[in-house]
Protein backbone atom coordinates (compact mmCIF):
# COMPACT_ATOMS: atom_id res chain seq x y z
CA UNK A 1 0.00 0.00 0.00
CA UNK A 2 1.47 3.44 -1.02
CA UNK A 3 0.18 6.78 -0.60
CA UNK A 4 1.41 9.82 -2.77
CA UNK A 5 2.22 13.80 -2.51
CA UNK A 6 0.02 15.65 -3.69
CA UNK A 7 2.38 17.23 -5.85
CA UNK A 8 3.06 13.47 -7.24
CA UNK A 9 6.60 11.99 -7.15
CA UNK A 10 9.89 12.73 -8.28
CA UNK A 11 11.87 9.79 -9.71
CA UNK A 12 15.61 9.44 -8.46
CA UNK A 13 16.28 10.64 -12.42
CA UNK A 14 14.37 13.58 -12.27
CA UNK A 15 11.12 12.44 -14.33
CA UNK A 16 8.50 14.01 -12.85
CA UNK A 17 5.19 11.61 -11.82
CA UNK A 18 2.05 13.47 -11.24
CA UNK A 19 -0.52 12.32 -9.03
CA UNK A 20 -2.88 10.77 -10.99
CA UNK A 21 -0.49 8.56 -12.78
CA UNK A 22 2.01 7.81 -9.69
CA UNK A 23 1.70 4.09 -8.99
CA UNK A 24 2.60 1.99 -5.81
CA UNK A 25 5.71 0.96 -7.91
CA UNK A 26 6.99 4.64 -7.62
CA UNK A 27 6.82 4.93 -3.91
CA UNK A 28 9.94 3.52 -2.59
CA UNK A 29 8.43 3.71 1.31
CA UNK A 30 5.50 1.81 1.35
CA UNK A 31 3.86 -0.65 3.52
CA UNK A 32 3.88 -4.54 2.16
CA UNK A 33 1.27 -6.97 2.62
CA UNK A 34 1.56 -8.57 6.06
CA UNK A 35 4.35 -6.00 7.02
CA UNK A 36 4.55 -4.47 10.70
CA UNK A 37 6.58 -1.25 8.85
CA UNK A 38 8.23 -0.06 5.86
CA UNK A 39 11.29 -1.66 6.52
CA UNK A 40 9.76 -5.28 6.55
CA UNK A 41 9.21 -7.02 3.26
CA UNK A 42 6.11 -8.77 4.49
CA UNK A 43 4.04 -11.83 2.30
CA UNK A 44 4.81 -12.30 -1.24
CA UNK A 45 1.86 -14.19 -2.97
CA UNK A 46 1.77 -16.65 -6.16
CA UNK A 47 -1.97 -16.88 -7.12
CA UNK A 48 -2.28 -20.28 -9.16
CA UNK A 49 -5.66 -20.17 -10.76
CA UNK A 50 -7.08 -23.43 -9.01
CA UNK A 51 -5.25 -22.33 -5.71
CA UNK A 52 -6.53 -18.69 -5.71
CA UNK A 53 -10.44 -19.17 -3.96
CA UNK A 54 -8.96 -21.25 -1.21
CA UNK A 55 -5.77 -18.37 -0.60
CA UNK A 56 -8.45 -15.56 -0.76
CA UNK A 57 -11.14 -17.45 1.41
CA UNK A 58 -7.67 -17.39 3.94
CA UNK A 59 -6.45 -13.89 3.54
CA UNK A 60 -10.29 -12.32 3.72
Amino acid sequence: MATCPTEGVTMYWGEQISPNKVTAHHINKRLRLGAESEDEDGIWLILRMQKQKKILRKLL
